[in-house]
C-alpha cells in the first residue's frame, strides 16, 4: 500500500500523496456502503465504496475517530436524516469505569455513527 493524507469534506473525502499533496482519489459519503474496523489488523479499516474496497491503515490517528468522523460525515449527507445533535437520545446517569476501576458519572448520546460520552458542565 501507499502512504496517503486523507482528507474530510462536506460532500466527500479524498486521499493525497503526502509529498506532492496531489489528490490521488476522491469518494462520495453516498458510495460507503458497508465498514469494518479489521480486528486482526489494529488501527485499519475496510470500506465498501460502490463495487471497490478501500483499505485505511490510520497513522497518528486511532481508526474509531476516523470511522466515527466518515459515518458522521456520511448521515450528514444523507437526505432525510436529522442533523441536529438534540434530535439524538440522551441517556443521563450513565456510569463508565476506568481500567482502574474508577467510577466516572456520564451521559451518553445515541447517534447512528456512534455513542457519545456526555460529561455535565
Amino acid at each position: 500500500g501507499y502512504t496517503r493524507l486523507l482528507s474530510l469534506y462536506k460532500d466527500r473525502f479524498c486521499t493525497f500523496d503526502p509529498e506532492s499533496h496531489d489528490i490521488t482519489n476522491t469518494f462520495k459519503y453516498q458510495d460507503m456502503g458497508e465498514w469494518l474496523a479489521i480486528p486482526k489488523e489494529p488501527n485499519t479499516i475496510l470500506l465498501q465504496m460502490g463495487k471497490d474496497k478501500l483499505k485505511l491503515k490510520c497513522h497518528n490517528v486511532d481508526r474509531s475517530e476516523v470511522l466515527t468522523g466518515l459515518l458522521e460525515c456520511k448521515l450528514a449527507t444523507t437526505p432525510g436524516q436529522p442533523v441536529d445533535q438534540s434530535a439524538f437520545p440522551i441517556f443521563r446517569s450513565c456510569s463508565r469505569y476506568t481500567r482502574h476501576a474508577t467510577q466516572v458519572v456520564m451521559s451518553l448520546q445515541i447517534a447512528p455513527h456512534a455513542m457519545r460520552e456526555v460529561h455535565p458542565a
